[in-house]
């Protein structure tokens, strides 16, 4: 029996090819704050995942007003790497999403920074209890997808 001590969401983390440019999406464009931005050669950082490169750089990043959402930007250093290319149907994909207040706002500033999305605009959620509300995905510059999503307004 798998025993949990809390039920917390810690993290969520994703692999980018390159810290600066995933931090100029995730930071500059999104406003998600750097926590912390760490290189790692200790021993213990590759068995957790099971590899071995020459370092691990590790990028904290906070979800503003969330209290303890962190999004972890994994950029591995000195190991073959390869992308990960999936549609958001594919098997072992995934993706994070990021509640906003005005989606169609976050869109156009997506939009103008060539940001690559799966839909034209923001779809809006048809579902009987959650009427109202908003969804959109993005690609982040390594083509992980993020969600934002717009609550329905109360009524």
């Amino acid at each position: 029996m798998f025993v949990m001590d809390r039920s917390a969401l810690h993290h969520t983390g994703v692999t980018v090819g390159d810290m600066e440019r995933s931090l100029g999406f995730y930071r500059d464009l999104l406003g998600l704050e750097v926590l912390s931005d760490t290189r790692l050669t200790e021993p213990f950082v590759f068995a957790i995942a099971g590899l071995r490169a020459d370092a691990i750089r590790i990028a904290n990043l906070g979800v503003p007003g969330s209290g303890q959402v962190l999004v972890e930007l994994l950029e591995y250093q000195g190991v073959e790497r390869h992308p990960a290319v999936a549609r958001p149907c594919d098997p072992g994909n995934g993706h994070f999403c990021l509640e906003v207040t005005d989606i169609e706002a976050m869109c156009t500033r997506l939009e103008a920074a060539g940001v690559p999305m799966q839909s034209a605009r923001p779809v809006n959620i048809e579902i009987p209890s959650v009427r109202g509300a908003k969804a959109l995905y993005v690609s982040d510059p390594d083509g992980y997808f993020v969600e934002f999503h717009q609550r329905a307004p109360a009524t």
